[in-house]
């Protein structure tokens, strides 16, 4: 697959950007935010996870609202436990072989195409390289559609035999 340096290229299609408009308008009217719905209902079990130890609960991660628009602070573990992957469902217009996947971290992610090494490990695990082949990437804030919640776009393929 190819490099992701040029992110603004990544668009839906024109079916695909009118779901995504009216899925986001009707998510506002039901939790308020975008954000909300995420935060609290489709990543709850990564935040519900990491916010039972006591050590953490007094990070910024673990408050009820993201309201101020800032991304969460870093936690002290980097590990697979603070990484939740889910399918997109908004997918990017791809090729039809590939499949789109948000990988939702409960750490701040470095913007770019090198996932970090915690990151790397999990990709591997879930999507063994011997069969598969990935593009990892971060978008930088100016396109970030939910930039106070971390996560990195993942694009999947199966190997060409």
């Amino acid at each position: 697959m190819g490099r992701a340096d040029r992110n603004t290229r990544l668009v839906r299609t024109k079916k695909g950007q009118k779901f995504y408009d009216e899925s986001c308008l009707e998510l506002k009217k039901k939790h308020g935010s975008v954000s909300s719905y995420v935060r609290h209902v489709l990543i709850k079990e990564l935040y519900d996870n990491n916010c039972e130890n006591p050590a953490s609960s007094t990070d910024k991660n673990c408050d009820e609202d993201c309201s101020d628009n800032q991304p969460p602070a870093v936690s002290i573990k980097m590990d697979r436990s603070t990484l939740l992957l889910k399918k997109n469902d908004f997918p990017y217009a791809v090729e039809t072989d590939i499949e789109h996947y948000l990988l939702w971290s409960f750490n701040a992610l470095k913007v770019g195409t090198t996932p970090e090494p915690y990151v790397k490990e999990y990709i591997e695990e879930c999507f063994p390289s011997k069969d598969n082949e990935y593009l990892w990437f971060v978008n930088p804030p100016h396109l970030q559609s939910i930039p106070d919640l971390h996560h990195g776009h993942l694009m999947i393929r199966k190997k060409k035999e």
